[in-house]
């Protein structure tokens, strides 16, 4: 899976981070990011679907994924960094767990 991050204070376009993200890829990610302005942590799989953490702590957090073409966003929002991590980490080891961590529309 590719890992991208794309923080709006700092970066003009989403940077890779990894072709093949590792759990610890994905916890560094999400932990060394501020999350001052609103941040996006996306885990791209080769299908084209994908996983994503958005979000800032002033404005709060965000998920949604893409799945065979639809896009689905979290009802109830991930409330902290480590929630987020868990998510992707999730979703990066193919476990589906992730789907049942946050409420989804």
């Amino acid at each position: 899976m590719i890992l991208d991050i794309f923080d709006s204070m700092t970066d003009s376009e989403p940077r890779v981070v990894s072709n093949a993200a590792t759990t610890d890829e994905i916890e560094h990610a999400v932990q060394n990011q501020s999350w001052e302005g609103i941040t996006f942590v996306t885990l791209h799989a080769d299908n084209g679907d994908l996983l994503e953490c958005s979000g800032s702590h002033e404005d709060g957090f965000s998920g949604r994924y893409v799945e065979n073409g639809s896009e689905h966003f979290s009802i109830n929002p991930p409330t902290s960094t480590d929630e987020m991590n868990g998510l992707l980490q999730s979703y990066a080891s193919g476990d589906e767990q992730w789907r049942t961590l946050l409420d989804w529309d």
